[in-house]
């Protein structure tokens, strides 16, 4: 009786473990196929750039290929990743944590990302996050204009006062 209910269980779990969309794999796997068929074909050609890719998809339910991902976990708090769709998006992180087991741990992050718009434009972020925030540059990113002279001065002038601390946040504590 043992015997034959592990038997069953065993059934089950293939059966459950088995693709269940074949059709739908096996038309994915010839998306990825016809893809790196055309990779092929673009890189090959001088005339066009190494990634020629369409950005725009017929039909949303089509998935998009991952044509390429790596991840890296080293250390604890220490890892990378990057990866690279066919509609031209690219990501790649890197990150540490600094100080660890003191009060001032942190993690410091490294990265950028980009994608390309309908008309072919490309856009990158370079970024770093660590314990002075986030902090991203970007050629299409907006830029904050100068400080007026006036506030200069009167932000100088503070600075020059007796008891002014760099380092104050203008959070209110109660003095002991």
């Amino acid at each position: 009786m043992k015997t034959t209910a592990l038997a069953v269980c065993a059934l089950v779990a293939c059966v459950a473990a088995a693709p269940q969309f074949p059709q739908q794999q096996q038309q994915y796997q010839q998306q990825y196929q016809q893809q790196a068929r055309r990779q092929q074909t673009y890189s090959s050609s001088s005339s066009t750039p190494a990634v020629n890719i369409a950005l725009t998809r017929s039909s949303p339910e089509q998935p998009i290929v991952i044509l390429k991902q790596v991840q890296d976990f080293a250390l604890p708090g220490t890892y990378s990743y990057s990866y690279e769709t066919e509609n031209a998006i690219q990501a790649s992180e890197s990150g540490e944590l600094r100080n660890a087991g003191t009060p001032e741990e942190a993690n410091a992050v490294q990265g950028s990302y980009s994608w390309a718009d309908a008309d072919g434009t490309v856009y990158t972020v370079n970024y770093v996050a660590d314990e002075n925030g986030f902090q991203a540059q970007g050629a299409h990113l907006p830029v904050p204009p100068p400080v007026p002279e006036e506030i200069q001065r009167a932000i100088d002038y503070a600075r020059s006062q007796p008891g002014f601390r760099e380092d104050d946040d203008g959070q209110y504590r109660k003095e002991e």
